[in-house]
C-alpha cells in the first residue's frame, strides 16, 4: 500500500516531522526519520505494548504521547483507574495535539521543562506507596535522548526522596506524637508565629550549618546589628562559638539528637520558633518569647490546637530539613530581601558541617553523586542533600518571595532559581543602619493542667472501637461479609475517623495505615472469596497494629509525664 504524506513541518533544523496514513487508515507520525507508531496497525501495536507497560496500582509516567494510541490503550487496560502522567516535547512545542487528556480520567500532561511541576505531580499521585512505572515510548529515546534521560533521573530522584520520607515517618511517628503531647503546655503559653507576620522590612539572613558558613562568620559578626538573623537548628553552636547570638532560632527536629545541640546552653536573647513536633525538652532552653507554627505536612494540628486552646497557628511550608522551614519563616516575617549563608547542601572540602557544629566530621561515604556547584564546578553531595536542593527549588517556584532571595553561601551546590551574590555585596547593598528585633509582649495564658485529658479519653474510645471491630471481623466466617457485619464496621470507621482528628493520632498511625494499604491492594481479577480473605486480613492487621501502637504510646507518655510530675 502506498503511504501518502499528508503534512510536513520543517522545524528549526532540529525536527523534520511528517504525518502519514497507515494501512488501516489511521495516522502515524515520523520525526527525523523515526516512526512513533506502526505504519500498519498502531492500535494493535499499542495494545501489545500496554500488556508489558501496565502495572496494577502504579503511577504510570509515559514519556512520549505521539498520536495518543498508547495512552488510549493504557487507559482501557487500567483496572483501578491508576493515574497517568504524560510528558512529550512534541506536545510542548505544539507539533502534536493534546487529545483525550482529561484529569477526570486521571491523565495529567506536564511540560518536560517544568521539572518542579513534574516532581510535585509524582509526589502527589504516587503517594507514600511510591509505586511508579516509567516508560519511554518507541523511538522517543532516539529523538530526545537528553530529555528522556533527564526525566528518568528526575523520577529516580523523586522515588528516593519519597523513600526517605516514608522511612522518616515510620522511624519518628512515636516520638512526634510524644512531642506533640508534651509541647501542648508550651504552645498554650507561647505566642503564635502569626504575631510576626510581615513585621520586618529589613534584610534577613538565614544561617545554616554547611561547611561554608565558617568563612562568613566574621562578616556576619561585623554586620550583626544591621540585620535580623535567623538560625536554622543545630547551627546555633557554630554561631555561639563565634560570639554571635541570632534573633531567632528555628527548630523542628523531634529526635533526642536535636535536643543535644541545645542541652548545655541557655538562651535569654534568642527567641525560639518551633513546631509542635519539636523535641519537647528544647523549649526549656529558651527564656525569651517563643513562637509556634504548624508544619504544612500536619495541617490538621491547626484545627486541633485551635479547639484546645483557642489559638490559631500559621501553616508554614517546608521540607525534610529545618533549613527549608527557616527560609519560609524568613519570607513570612519580612517583605525585604533575604539571604542564605551556610546552605552548602554538599560536602565542601569533604566536611559535613561548619566548624563548631557538634555533628561536623570528614565525609567518608563512597556513595556520593556530583551536582552543579555554586561556582559552576561539580561538587559532591548525596541523595538526601539532592532532595533538599530540589525542595528549595520547588519552594521558590510555587511560593516565591515578593522581593529578592539571595544564596550567599559562596560554596556547595547551586540551587536553581535563587540569585547568587557574594555575602559582602549583599551586606553592602541592603544594610543601612541598625535594626531592632521586634518586641512582642507574651501574655502567658492561664496554665491548663488538663490539656491532655480529652486526648486520653479519646484514646480509650479509640481502643474500645478497634477491639470491638476485631471481634466483629473475627466472627465473619465468609465466604463473603454479612450485611450486618459490613454495617457495623462502617459505623466503627465513621466514629474512628472523627476521633482520629480530635485526638491527633493520625501521625502515630500513619506508618501502620501506609503499610496496610500497600500490602493489601486488590489483585487483578480477584474473585469474591479472595476479596473477603484480603479485606478481613487487612482490617485485622490494621486494627491489631493500631491497638499495639496506641497502647505503646500511652505507656511511654505516662512514663514521661510521671517523670515530669504530671501523670494523667
Amino acid at each position: 500500500m502506498t503511504i501518502s504524506i499528508v503534512e510536513v513541518y520543517k522545524m528549526n533544523s532540529t525536527y523534520d516531522v511528517s504525518f502519514e496514513k497507515t494501512r488501516d487508515n489511521l495516522t502515524t507520525v515520523k520525526v527525523n526519520g523515526y516512526y512513533l507508531h506502526s505504519k500498519f496497525n498502531p492500535l494493535l501495536e499499542a495494545e501489545k505494548l500496554v500488556e508489558d507497560i501496565y502495572k496494577p496500582h502504579h503511577l504510570h509516567i509515559i514519556f512520549g504521547y505521539g498520536m495518543g494510541y498508547i495512552i488510549e490503550a493504557l487507559s482501557k487496560k487500567r483496572k483501578f483507574n491508576e493515574p497517568i502522567i504524560i510528558i512529550d516535547p512534541l506536545l510542548d512545542k505544539g507539533i502534536l495535539a493534546k487529545e483525550n487528556m482529561d484529569n477526570q480520567y486521571n491523565t495529567h500532561y506536564v511540560s518536560v521543562e517544568k521539572t518542579e511541576d513534574i516532581r510535585g505531580k509524582i509526589s502527589n499521585l504516587a503517594g507514600m506507596t511510591n509505586k511508579i512505572h516509567f516508560f519511554i515510548s518507541p523511538n522517543y529515546k532516539k529523538i530526545f535522548l537528553n530529555e528522556s534521560h533527564k526525566i528518568a533521573q528526575l523520577v529516580n530522584d523523586v522515588q528516593k526522596r519519597e523513600m526517605i520520607n516514608v522511612s522518616t515517618t515510620m522511624r519518628f511517628a512515636l516520638d512526634w506524637q510524644i512531642n506533640y503531647a508534651m509541647n501542648l503546655r508550651n504552645i498554650n503559653n507561647d505566642m503564635s508565629l502569626n504575631k510576626l507576620f510581615k513585621i520586618y522590612e529589613c534584610p534577613i539572613v538565614v544561617a545554616a550549618s554547611g561547611p561554608s558558613l565558617s568563612k562568613q562568620l566574621s562578616l556576619l559578626k561585623e554586620y550583626r546589628k544591621r540585620i535580623i538573623l535567623i538560625c536554622a537548628g543545630s547551627t546555633i553552636n557554630s554561631l555561639l562559638n563565634a560570639g554571635i547570638q541570632p534573633d531567632y532560632v528555628v527548630s523542628i527536629d523531634g529526635g533526642i539528637n536535636n535536643f543535644q545541640h541545645f542541652e548545655n546552653i541557655k538562651l535569654d536573647y534568642s527567641e525560639l520558633i518551633y513546631s509542635p513536633l519539636l523535641h519537647y525538652k528544647v523549649r526549656n532552653q529558651f527564656t525569651s518569647t517563643c513562637y509556634a507554627f504548624v508544619p504544612y505536612v500536619r495541617p490538621a494540628l491547626n484545627n486541633i490546637l485551635k479547639k484546645k486552646m483557642k489559638k490559631e497557628l500559621p501553616i508554614i511550608i517546608g521540607g525534610g530539613s529545618v533549613a527549608h522551614y527557616a527560609l519560609s519563616i524568613a519570607k513570612y516575617m519580612t517583605s525585604g530581601p533575604i539571604c542564605m549563608i551556610g546552605q552548602d547542601l554538599a560536602y565542601t572540602n569533604d566536611q559535613t558541617h561548619s566548624s563548631g557544629n557538634k555533628n561536623n566530621k570528614t565525609i567518608e561515604n563512597n556513595n556520593l553523586v556530583l551536582v552543579d556547584g555554586y561556582f559552576d564546578e561539580k561538587v559532591k553531595t548525596d541523595i538526601a542533600f539532592k532532595g533538599m536542593i530540589q525542595t528549595f527549588e520547588e519552594m521558590n517556584n510555587f511560593h516565591p518571595h515578593e522581593t529578592f532571595i539571595f544564596n550567599c553561601t559562596e560554596g556547595g551546590a547551586k540551587i536553581s532559581g535563587y540569585l547568587q551574590k557574594p555575602f559582602q555585596d549583599f551586606l553592602n547593598q541592603y544594610t543601612v543602619g541598625e535594626v531592632t528585633k521586634a518586641s512582642i509582649v507574651c501574655l502567658n495564658s492561664e496554665v491548663q493542667t488538663d490539656l491532655l485529658k480529652e486526648d486520653f479519653e479519646g484514646y480509650d474510645k479509640i481502643l474500645n472501637l478497634l477491639k470491638k471491630g476485631l471481634k466483629i471481623i473475627d466472627k465473619e466466617p465468609g465466604p463473603v461479609f454479612s450485611i450486618d457485619g459490613i454495617n457495623q464496621i462502617k459505623k466503627i470507621e465513621k466514629k474512628l475517623n472523627i476521633l482520629y482528628l480530635e485526638t491527633c493520632v493520625d501521625m502515630l498511625l500513619d506508618p501502620i495505615t501506609t503499610f496496610a494499604e500497600h500490602e493489601f491492594l486488590p489483585p487483578v481479577d480477584e474473585n469474591v472469596h479472595d476479596e473477603f480473605k484480603r479485606i478481613k486480613e487487612y482490617i485485622t492487621v490494621l486494627y491489631t497494629e493500631s491497638i499495639k501502637m496506641i497502647e505503646k504510646y500511652i505507656k511511654k507518655l505516662n512514663k514521661i509525664l510521671k517523670e515530669e510530675g504530671e501523670e494523667q
